[in-house]
C-alpha cells in the first residue's frame, strides 16, 4: 500500500489518510507481511472494543502527521503486535482506549520484537488492560527504538492503565534532550 503510488498526483503528496483501517467491531483481524508506506495518518489502525488481533512482519514507512501520525495504532482492540518494522513515522506504536473521554474499552496488548527507527515517539501507550505485556524477557520480544534525533522525542510512554502492565527488557536510543520511558 504506497500513498505515492499513483504517478499522477503530485509527487511526494501522501494520498492515503491510512493504509488499514477498521471502522466498527471486527474480531480475529489479522495483518501479517503486509508493506504500507508513505501515508498522511496512520498505517495500521484498530478501532473500537473487539478482541483476537494480529499484526505481525509488517513493514510500515512514512507517516507524517506530527502530533497524531502513528504507523500501528488500536483504540480498544485487544491484539498482538509482533515483529513489525517501522521506519520515519512520527509515532511508532499507539494504544488508547476505544472510548478516550469515558475511559471504556482498555487494550489488551502483547507488544514484542518490533523495530522502530526514526520515530519522534516509539511508543504511546495509555489505557492498558491488566495483563498487557510490552517486551519480555527474552531478547526476541525486546522491542527496539532508535529515535530520530535532534529534539525532545520520547522513547516509550505508559500511563493511564488499568493494573498490573509489564514493560520488560526493550531498549531505546537517544541524543540531546530525548527521554526513554
Amino acid at each position: 500500500i504506497d500513498g505515492e503510488g499513483n504517478a499522477g498526483l503530485t509527487p511526494g503528496f501522501n494520498a492515503y489518510g491510512a493504509g488499514i483501517t477498521t471502522d466498527g467491531m471486527f474480531d480475529n483481524l489479522h495483518v501479517e507481511d503486509v508493506s504500507v508506506k508513505n501515508v498522511y495518518r496512520r498505517g495500521i489502525q484498530i478501532f473500537d472494543v473487539s478482541t483476537g488481533h494480529e499484526i505481525t512482519g509488517n513493514s510500515v514507512d512514512g507517516v507524517e502527521l506530527v502530533g497524531n501520525g502513528y504507523a500501528i495504532i488500536t483504540f480498544g482492540g485487544d491484539v498482538s503486535i509482533t515483529d513489525n518494522i517501522i521506519t520515519n513515522a512520527t509515532g511508532g506504536i499507539a494504544a488508547n482506549f476505544a472510548d478516550t473521554i469515558g475511559g471504556t474499552g482498555p487494550p489488551l496488548v502483547t507488544i514484542q520484537g518490533n523495530s522502530i527507527t526514526g520515530a519522534d515517539i516509539g511508543m504511546n501507550l495509555n489505557g492498558l488492560d491488566a495483563g498487557s505485556l510490552i517486551g519480555g524477557p527474552l531478547a526476541a520480544q525486546r522491542n527496539t527504538i532508535a529515535l530520530a534525533g535532534g529534539g525532545a522525542d520520547i522513547g516509550m510512554t505508559v500511563a493511564f492503565v488499568r493494573g498490573l502492565v509489564t514493560v520488560q527488557n526493550n531498549e531505546i536510543t537517544g541524543d540531546g534532550g530525548d527521554s526513554a520511558i
